[in-house]
């Protein structure tokens, strides 16, 4: 009898990598929708938004208004990739690093209960990293 652990993941992993995925990607879906109902439009009113919020902080105002044009497409951007599954370790670093930069602007703001609540997200992400190699239902990982 072998000694070996089997190499195959459990299927309790599989289905709570699938899981944490969905959630994250509802998560992001849910605030990408409103940024583009009304076209480019709502992109100009997030990054006004932004610029709003952060007029009275030491943050510049390019940078700001940077971040205001690139939340709405990374947000869209995080959905697909999680969506899909594909290159999966590079997209929960991505939404990890992204979510990070929402949590340290509500620091900045002094929003802590919000920046509280965004790094939990954060640590969602890091769960879903360490998940990733478990993940079987990934585009990138079908057999056609």
């Amino acid at each position: 009898m072998s000694s070996k652990p089997d190499a195959r993941p459990s299927s309790a992993c599989q289905w709570a990598a699938l899981v944490l995925r969905l959630a994250v990607v509802s998560l992001f879906l849910a605030a990408v929708v409103p940024k583009f109902s009304a076209g480019f439009t709502s992109v100009q009113g997030t990054v006004h938004y932004f610029q709003v919020q952060f007029a009275d902080t030491w943050l510049p105002g390019p940078l700001v208004t940077a971040h205001g044009y690139v939340t709405p497409f990374a947000e869209a951007l995080i959905v697909l990739w999680l969506l899909t599954g594909i290159r999966l370790q590079a997209g929960w670093v991505f939404a990890s690093l992204f979510m990070v930069s929402l949590a340290f602007g509500q620091m900045v703001l002094k929003q802590q209960a919000v920046a509280a609540a965004n790094f939990s997200y954060v640590l969602l992400c890091c769960a879903g990293l360490y998940l990733s190699p478990h993940d079987r239902f990934r585009l990138d990982r079908t057999k056609l």
